[in-house]
């Protein structure tokens, strides 16, 4: 699942005169995590499409999702399309940022149409629906697993750039350990044992949830990524619970424009 860039010469409008710089077209580590949200956003978007007809909870939590990361994603947004106006123009950028955000939908789609993808990614939206719209970062980073930008960074930071990334995007901040449960009081002979679990359940510690959330994160993106390819037509149709064979769209192209199919209805709330 990986991104295909375009590279090229960079050339960009400055005070009113047309310039060409005669370098080449270049990522900032911020921007590749910009680009692995970006890419991170299109998946679910794509599966969406496709598996909201079997599952309506696919569509809320997608929905979800973008309502409550909504702010987050579009700051993601306008850093990969400064990013395409900084190394191609104001007007070549804009179409370089829509060819890009095509692409990514366009390649998720081509190989979304396997068994198990539905419920695969019905675990990776209610995961994301639940999280904190500042960890979108940290989740797009669990779940994307490379990027095989073909354009370099512009520093030469290396590799390790990509997983320290999203440190350009506020992270939460971290939680104190908490407090260490006192030791039960001795039951006395002639009094009856109390329930020392009685009263409100201690709040959940946010680090401590995200740990496990991204861990379960990592193991269905693993098992999206490992699912075999649909049988051969020929090959009897796995059934459901119910017996009926389910439902399945032949194979199409998305087309997309700025991340929206034109094919399709838009879904409540997707960004752009």
């Amino acid at each position: 699942m990986g991104l295909r860039q375009i590279s090229g010469w960079v050339a960009f409008i400055a005070a009113g005169s047309l310039s060409t710089v005669t370098s080449a077209a270049c990522w900032e580590a911020r921007e590749i995590a910009s680009a692995e949200v970006r890419y991170y956003q299109s998946m679910l978007m794509v599966g969406t499409l496709k598996c909201r007809t079997g599952d309506r909870y696919i569509e809320e939590d997608y929905n979800r999702f973008v309502d409550q990361a909504r702010e987050v994603l579009d700051d993601h947004n306008r850093t990969i399309r400064d990013r395409f106006l900084r190394d191609y123009g104001l007007y070549d950028g804009e179409d370089m940022y829509d060819r890009f955000t095509t692409r990514l939908a366009n390649d998720f789609a081509a190989g979304a149409d396997r068994q198990g993808f539905c419920r695969e990614l019905a675990a990776l939206l209610r995961i994301s629906a639940s999280s904190h719209p500042q960890d979108v970062a940290v989740l797009a980073q669990a779940v994307v697993d490379d990027l095989p930008l073909r354009d370099p960074l512009c520093r030469d930071e290396g590799r390790h750039a990509y997983r320290e990334a999203s440190a350009c995007f506020e992270p939460a901040p971290p939680r104190a350990a908490p407090p260490q449960p006192a030791a039960p009081a001795p039951v006395s002979a002639d009094k009856p044992e109390t329930d020392t679990m009685s009263g409100p359940a201690a709040p959940l510690d946010r680090e401590a949830a995200m740990d496990r959330a991204l861990k379960a994160l990592t193991a269905a993106a693993e098992a999206l990524r490992a699912v075999p390819p649909a049988p051969p037509a020929s090959e009897a149709p796995v059934r459901s619970e119910d017996g009926d064979p389910p439902a399945r769209e032949p194979a199409r192209e998305i087309v997309m424009i700025d991340g929206i199919p034109t094919d399709q209805r838009p879904i409540v709330g997707a960004a752009n």
